[in-house]
């Protein structure tokens, strides 16, 4: 049979002559081979900054075996092409071109996270690699030994047994039982809901408030004991302050922390955690410790698309989100290739959390549960369905859509508590509803969250309602930190663990001195914010009458009665007397970190 020439690499005589069809399988197993190759280059670059930098990867705990589908998938639509390509070409350089576009599009995805390379060197050296392995490939291409597809394929079903083994055993299951009498435990937090656009009157916007409050213990004056999602919700977990656990801007919360979610479970309790705010409460958050189901990034075919770096661009959505094929044709005559660096997701709105933890309770039977609930509707850019949003005029990111938000969690809140009365299980639940921060509306010039410890970002709802240990309609104006809360849980189930509190009991149930609340938030990592905490790490501390806040790098402090300015308008350390005021301050925040065990202040 004669040789084409066109075919034959000079150096090796015996290259065959291809039919269409396997010139275009040829493409299509080197594509294949080349997504899966490159999600599993992916995936160990995760598992890497995971294991051995301890940093949060915002990725699916199943990234593994996801991105390697995901890429295969954005790899599809140009390899059929270049397939079809080659199919049409008889000439071996079709399959060289080819060779070289997979290569260069599957190493520019992997540079596409790392911000610090411009795009143009990212595109330059992706060119070139590409085209240095597509010398090397056709050097030592012969058809008898290429094996490009048994790869493909070996992997493909490996990850298809890894995915359903996943969604198989994502219920690990409680070991041992705890007592049957034992109290449910049933912690709703909702994310950046701020004291103040909560409405406890019966006929106010929060209806659901109002009417857990009339059957437990209402207070209005609780105080987070961090200003964003991590540190606040690891202080509430482990009873520690923000600043003496492990979890911040990159970092997890460490295994050395005991929860209170590792206590239940210890004690026998089915625990389940539904979060959607997956930047700072999914699993790589270390927020999961002792949780049997932690119910998070959803395994569906969306979540799997989105974990490739082209995914995660902002081209990507502005395809996925577009109305025409002009829109879509307009998005690729301007690519733009933006980043984030946390995991882009889709918001799951809080039905979707209350209906994912009531499935999972439905299946417990009569086993005592501790189950949290993570609600994000009222962050940012606030998740309020239409039906909602209708009763208050909406404008992007303004007060009104934030409570148009705030309404729609808190009638989900009562849904769920309305099934647990039917199904007999509310009045041996222990019921609290509160948050892990608030928020800012241009107070003081910010806006948002996690960049100061004024009063409105710290001021957070807290309502519990138990009838075994709760007295209904009750108010307790004290102040107290949220930071009490995993000693609280154990105080009321009769758990043997005990952790730093004391219980939110004594609140209630004596007449205590009032609590003195620290707060905590370490430097903003972002050098290019002008906010308070991007200028140093920050303390703050509280009474039933003045709020002091320290802020280590510019030593600049600030004093406020709280309790008359609401707002916070009038810096008492610039009045006259300020100098003795702060002073006296100080020893008490220095007296407080002692005690609490948070580090000592890098300030005089």
């Amino acid at each position: 049979m004669a040789i084409d020439s066109r075919e034959r690499p000079r150096d090796h005589p015996e290259w065959p002559v291809l039919s269409p069809a396997q010139r275009a399988f040829l493409v299509l197993r080197l594509g294949l081979a080349a997504g899966v190759a490159t999600g599993l280059a992916h995936a160990v670059v995760l598992q890497v900054m995971w294991l051995g930098f301890d940093r949060m990867t915002w990725y699916p705990r199943g990234f593994y075996w996801m991105a390697p589908v995901a890429y295969s998938a954005v790899l599809l639509p140009g390899v059929v092409v270049l397939a079809a390509l080659a199919a049409a070409v008889r000439h071996r350089g079709v399959i060289g071109f080819a060779i070289v576009a997979i290569a260069a599009t599957c190493v520019f995805g992997l540079l596409l996270p790392f911000t610090q390379v411009s795009r143009t060197a990212a595109l330059i050296l992706s060119a070139g690699v590409g085209w240095r392995l597509s010398v090397a490939t056709m050097r030592h291409l012969r058809a008898r030994s290429l094996r490009p597809g048994r790869f493909a394929m070996v992997s493909i079903a490996l990850i298809g047994v890894v995915a359903g083994g996943q969604w198989v055993t994502r219920d690990r299951g409680p070991v041992g039982a705890a007592p049957l009498d034992s109290p449910n435990v049933l912690v709703f937090m909702l994310d950046a809901v701020r004291a103040r656009n909560v409405d406890l009157s019966p006929s106010g916007r929060t209806p659901g408030f109002a009417r857990l409050a009339a059957e437990g213990a209402a207070f209005t004056r609780a105080f987070s004991p961090a200003p964003w999602t991590l540190p606040s919700h690891a202080s509430m977990f482990t009873g520690l302050p923000a600043l003496a656990q492990s979890g911040d801007w990159y970092a997890p919360l460490g295994d050395g922390a005991r929860t209170i979610a590792e206590s239940l479970g210890d004690r026998g309790y089915a625990t389940g955690a539904f979060v959607a705010n997956l930047h700072y409460t999914g699993w790589d958050s270390g927020l999961a410790q002792g949780f049997d189901r932690y119910d998070d990034y959803p395994l569906d075919w969306d979540q799997v698309l989105r974990c490739s770096s082209y995914t995660q661009t902002t081209l990507y959505s502005e395809v996925r989100d577009a109305h025409s094929v002009r829109d879509i044709v307009r998005a690729f005559l301007r690519p733009n290739l933006s980043m984030i660096p946390q995991h882009v997701y889709e918001a799951r709105l809080a039905d979707g959390i209350g209906g994912a933890f009531l499935e999972w309770q439905g299946r417990l039977g009569d086993r005592p549960f501790f189950a949290f609930l993570n609600m994000m509707d009222a962050h940012l850019p606030f998740f309020d369905p239409e039906p909602v949003r209708r009763r208050y005029p909406p404008t992007h990111r303004d007060e009104r859509a934030y409570d148009a938000a705030i309404a729609f969690m808190d009638a989900q809140v009562d849904s769920v508590l309305a099934t647990l009365r039917r199904r007999g299980a509310l009045d041996n639940t222990i019921v609290v509803v509160t948050s892990d921060h608030g928020e800012l509306f241009s107070e003081h010039g910010l806006s948002g969250h996690a960049n100061s410890l004024y009063l409105n970002v710290l001021h957070v709802p807290l309502v519990v309602r138990f009838p075994a240990a709760v007295p209904a309609a009750t108010v307790v104006d004290a102040p107290v930190s949220m930071r009490r809360l995993a000693a609280t849980l154990a105080d009321l189930t009769g758990a043997s663990d005990t952790f730093p509190g004391p219980s939110l009991r004594t609140a209630w149930s004596t007449s205590d001195d009032p609590d003195v609340v620290l707060a905590e938030v370490r430097r903003q990592p972002n050098p290019l914010s002008e906010t308070p905490a991007s200028r140093g790490t920050m303390r703050s501390l509280l009474d039933d009458t003045h709020h002091y806040i320290l802020n280590e790098g510019t030593g600049g402090e600030e004093v406020y009665a709280y309790t008359t300015d609401t707002l916070e308008s009038t810096n008492l350390a610039t009045t006259a007397g300020g100098d003795s005021l702060v002073a006296a301050w100080r020893v008490r925040l220095a007296d407080a970190l002692r005690r609490f065990g948070s580090p000592p202040t890098s300030r005089p």
